[in-house]
Order: structure tokens, then sequence, then C-alpha cells
């Protein structure tokens, strides 16, 4: 092989350290942040570069990225311990959530009778569950605000509700048993349209400063922006999740915050 100068080795990682940074190694929909020099993940994403699941048992399907902590329905109660660890907003997670036998817990409504249904009191606190009592399937699949529909499996609606909704039926009483009528999709926020396929976020705090995308109600920061609301940094061009630091205008000298009543 040949021979490298200790200058040319030093020369090249200098050089790979550099690219690297730039490119910050974080996943796509998550900011860089030069400050603390990490990356700053949306819900549902952990790890160094936000390419790690947090909310695995929020899923409806396995493969599904489409996860939260704020739904109108009930989800698996290992979703809402993932939600309460993960630092959500306790007081808008429902009230309700089911276990099931499966070996990989997931939030679809479940088919089988053998689940079992919780109501879950937050200010009990969650550590050994003790904030759960059991619960009839009627009671936790009753919609909270409309009695007279029933959360059902996702499998009774059209495309899943795009696994970004609820599916939900008005329930007829038929002689000894109920019979279930007009299935149809009540979409999680964000997210419209007859499956719940279509997205909007106008939703974000200050507009995301004009400097990124809100997406899901996070941030998404471009260029050189970073911080609350992608107030701080540089701001300008550029794209993707990563927000790499821009050249010269970035920093925390180049900040501007642009407030709104």
């Amino acid at each position: 092989g040949v021979a490298l100068s200790p200058a040319t080795v030093a020369a090249a990682a200098a050089s790979m350290i550099d690219d690297l940074s730039s490119k910050r190694h974080c996943a796509a929909g998550s900011n860089w942040n030069p400050v603390e020099e990490r990356c700053i993940c949306p819900i549902g994403r952990n790890g160094t570069r936000c390419d790690s699941d947090s909310l695995p048992a929020c899923r409806a399907a396995v493969g599904s990225t489409a996860v939260s902590c704020t739904v109108g329905r009930p989800q698996h109660c290992e979703c809402l311990e993932q939600c309460v660890a993960a630092g959500a907003f306790v007081a808008h997670m429902y009230r309700y959530c089911f276990t099931t036998a499966d070996a990989e817990p997931l939030s679809d409504i479940p088919s089988t009778e053998s689940a079992f249904f919780w109501r879950w009191n937050p200010m009990a606190g969650w550590r050994g569950r003790k904030g759960l009592r059991a619960a009839t399937r009627l009671e936790a699949l009753t919609h909270e605000f409309t009695p007279k529909l029933q959360h059902l499996p996702l499998s009774n609606c059209i495309d899943r509700c795009s696994e970004r909704g609820g599916c939900l039926a008005a329930v007829a009483p038929q002689r000894a048993s109920p019979r279930r009528v007009s299935a149809a999709c009540r979409c999680d926020s964000y997210y419209f349209g007859k499956t719940c396929h279509r997205h909007s976020s106008p939703h974000c705090w200050n507009g995301c400063s004009g400097r990124g995308e809100c997406v899901d109600g996070f941030c998404v920061c471009r260029g050189g922006s970073y911080g609350p609301a992608c107030a701080l940094g540089g701001g300008g061009g550029g794209g993707g999740g990563g927000s790499s630091i821009g050249g010269g205008a970035g920093g925390p000298s180049a900040s501007r915050l642009t407030l709104t009543d």
C-alpha cells in the first residue's frame, strides 16, 4: 500500500469530520441544534440521530409510521406508558386503553373479545400502572362526546383511515345484539378528508418564524435555522429535515426573533 504522511491523514480526517458535521446525521424531519450540538427530534422519534421509534406501541400496524399520543380513541396501554415516558401532555391523552395477548403491542382497536379494557386516571400516575381500573368493552369504545358512536377496528373503514384517524360507526339496537351502521373516519389533528389522507399543519408556534415547515405541530427548520419556532440561526434556503448550519450567517449572533400578538 501507499504510505500517507501524518499531515495528509490529518487533512483527510478533518475533511471527513467537516463533511459529517455539515450533514449533522439528523434523520429527516428532525433539526440540528448547533448550540446544544445534538439533533432535536419530533414526537415519536428518539436517539442521537432521531432515527429510533420511541412510541412503537402507538402504531396501528407493524411498519406504520403514524404515531400520536393525543388521539381521540383508546390505544394500547403500552402506548400510553411510552407517551408518558416521552413527556407527552397527559391532560390531552385519551382516558381509555386496552391490553392484549399479542406478542407485539399495537394500537388498532382489537377485534377479539379477549382484549382487556381499562380507564386511566392520570392524577394517579403511571408507575406500576396504578392509575388503571378495569372497564367494559362497551364503556371504553363508546365515543367520549358522541355516545351513539363506537370505535371500531380500522379494517371497518376505507383505507384504514390512512392510519391517521379513528374508525367510528353509529350503533343501532337489533334484538339482543347491536347492529353497526355507517362506519366513517374521524381524523386525527392535522389530517382531513374522507380517509384522513390529506395533511395540513397550520398550528405551529409563530408559524415557524417563516423559516421552516410545520409538520404535525413540530417545526422542521430550513437552512441554518434552529431552536423554538426556528427563530434562531441564519435561516435562508435549504431544505430537508437535517437543518445543517449554513455558511456565514449561522449561529446565535445572527438570531432574530419574530413575535406575533
